[in-house]
């Protein structure tokens, strides 16, 4: 999950849980992961979890929403905080491409979640090969409730309308 602020990424997160609560029997771990891999714009606030059913999908978001931080494969980060712990890696293409290469084979999925949550983009589409699950419909982004008004001028009185005839 990701979102522009962590109160977004907390709201994504209870968003998601509803629907998984709702509808999690009737819904594939790998359709639902693949939905939000690729289906949605990665922002800065970003949160990952490594599971094996959407039941134990549903129990890690519940403990994070709950405020427990040291739960197990739980990954939290933040893009613009986290990007200078990449160091290297965010700046040699090649290196990072052969260590996602790497992973991708060895199934080190826990490292690519890690490195994707403190900043790293990651092709998604290369845990599938060539077989991708489907795209599910899933709570859409929670933007931010703030109003901008604009303030209304009392309005101007009129000037007596006069009319002169010949």
């Amino acid at each position: 999950l990701s979102a522009r602020t962590a109160e977004q990424l907390k709201q994504k997160a209870a968003d998601l849980l509803g629907v998984l609560r709702k509808e999690g029997h009737a819904l594939s771990l790998a359709d639902v992961a693949y939905t939000l891999q690729v289906g949605r714009a990665p922002m800065d606030e970003r949160l990952g979890f490594l599971v094996s059913s959407v039941e134990q999908l549903a129990d890690k978001l519940q403990a994070w929403i709950d405020g427990e931080r040291a739960t197990e494969d739980v990954y939290r980060g933040q893009v613009k905080r986290n990007r200078e712990n990449l160091g290297i890696l965010s700046q040699d293409d090649e290196a990072v491409e052969t260590l996602l290469e790497k992973w991708i084979a060895q199934k080190k999925l826990s490292r690519l979640l890690d490195v994707w949550v403190n900043g790293l983009d990651l092709d998604w589409n290369r845990l599938y090969d060539g077989v991708r699950p489907l795209r599910v419909p899933l709570p859409v982004y929670p933007f931010a409730k703030e109003r901008y008004w604009i303030e209304a001028q009392a309005p101007v009185a009129a000037a007596p309308s006069t009319a002169i005839l010949h």
